[in-house]
């Protein structure tokens, strides 16, 4: 392993490192500096060596440059406001929370609409002179009480080697894990996040390159991908992509600080799909569109948990998190999406031990998924067999936060048979590591 902390950029703690096969890089969730919620995706190749200078590329930007690490940027809207209104009013002294680009002005997002305004245009909490429904969205009605969030004033993306202003990102959040890349359509979604209380609901993606899903011009931007149900609300899920159903599936999450339990699918087309398997997205509907899954023997509510799919023995993996009681599971579960079934696996070997967002990755080459405990801990296992392995591998970053806190993130390069994890290296930097695939086969690791 080789380790580096990489400034500028600064960690919102709540991280996914995600592979990206038709670029060859590992993209991610962090922010332009220390603000937390600034909120950008950054980029990284393997290097197979230490790095110089800093190797991460920042891919794009919702162009946010708040002053206050504390801004939780939202309102509730004071009052109804129709379609046509030209006017919005926010609760006693919520306008303060939104800092708009001083040449760009800035965005509120109320519900699915986005709305432009400039500084001069802002008094006693009240928005005057607004432009409806900008970007591509349509005016409506908001009833009093609704959510006021800020978008994106000054959107950026990385186009022919640097960033220049695009039309549309997506709203600055905690991401957590639910992100997940989408080797079909080759884009990389992002669904839900909180703004500290305000538990976002939306989804979008990055395409990454032209084809039959992207045009030329949606390259590299973030869109917002429109469903007739919103994503599950909440915080502290964890997505994974069924590339054999193409179906994105997520699990759990928390609700007013409890933990949930639904299972949840992003259907792009009714059943069957394209593995001939019906695994609960119905006809009737419109599609794409996430859809509750009704499925049998789900494991206890859960949040802060990973979930990873197993493309070789077709099952999505889950680990850790939190439950609810004094103390966190450690338990394995394995979902099967051809029968919607939840098994609790009684996984024998070296088990790892309990963890909130635990750092999991699927081993394409090896067939296993790898979670890496930290320091010098990894664990291989086998749904199969349903065995935990225990490698043994010196180095690595240590976890932060402890179990308790987990920053960690971790994800698999099969070309170059490499994995790269992440972790926060305090107060605002992110340590890159890097791991050879052919360490898990050193009959030294191995305990």
């Amino acid at each position: 392993m080789v380790g580096r902390v990489t400034p500028p950029f600064g960690s919102s703690a709540w991280n996914k490192l995600n592979y990206i096969p038709d670029l060859g890089r590992f993209f991610i969730y962090s922010s332009d500096g220390i603000v937390t919620f600034s909120n950008s995706w950054w980029s990284y190749g393997v290097l197979g060596h230490v790095a110089k200078d800093n190797p991460w590329q920042e891919e794009t930007t919702s162009g946010t440059r708040q002053t206050v690490i504390t801004d939780n940027s939202k309102g509730f809207l004071k009052s109804a406001i129709g379609a046509t209104d030209t006017a919005i009013a926010v609760g006693s002294g919520e306008a303060h929370s939104f800092h708009l680009d001083a040449a760009h002005g800035g965005i509120l997002i109320v519900d699915d609409e986005e709305i432009a305004y400039s500084a001069d245009k802002v008094s006693n909490d009240t928005f005057t002179s607004v432009t409806r429904g900008v970007r591509g969205t349509t005016p409506a009605g908001h009833d009093r009480g609704a959510l006021v969030n800020a978008g994106a004033p000054n959107p950026q993306s990385r186009l022919h080697g640097s960033l220049v202003g695009v039309r549309d990102h997506l709203p600055d959040r905690h991401p957590f894990l639910s992100s997940a890349y989408d080797s079909r359509r080759h884009q990389l979604f992002q669904a839900g996040g909180i703004i500290e209380i305000n538990k976002k609901s939306d989804t979008w993606y990055l395409c990454v390159g032209e084809g039959s899903f992207c045009a030329k011009d949606d390259v590299l931007v973030w869109k917002r991908l429109f469903t007739s149900t919103p994503a599950p609300a909440g915080a502290d899920s964890a997505m994974t992509y069924d590339s054999d159903d193409d179906v994105m599936i997520v699990y759990g999450g928390q609700a007013n600080g409890n933990p949930t339990s639904r299972t949840w699918l992003l259907c792009f087309a009714a059943d069957p799909q394209v593995s001939g398997q019906s695994v609960g997205c119905p006809t009737g509907r419109a599609y794409p569109d996430w859809v509750p899954v009704n499925a049998l023997s789900s494991p206890d509510p859960r949040f802060a948990h990973s979930i990873v799919y197993d493309s070789y023995h077709h099952v999505v993996v889950l680990f850790g998190g939190v439950n609810g009681t004094p103390r966190d599971p450690d338990e394995t579960w394995i979902y099967a999406p051809a029968t919607r079934t939840w098994k609790k696996a009684h996984a024998k070997g070296n088990l790892p031990a309990s963890f909130r967002r635990p750092a999991m990755a699927y081993d394409s080459s090896r067939h296993k998924i790898v979670l890496y405990e930290g320091p010098d801990h990894l664990y291989l296992y086998d749904p199969e067999a349903d065995t935990w392995e225990l490698r043994v591998i010196p180095g690595g970053p240590v976890p932060s936060g402890g179990v308790a806190h987990g920053r960690l993130s971790l994800d698999y390069d099969s070309k170059n048979d490499m994995f790269v994890a992440t972790e926060l290296a305090l107060p605002y930097a992110l340590q890159t590591w890097e791991l050879k695939g052919a360490a898990l086969d050193d009959p030294k690791a191995r305990r």
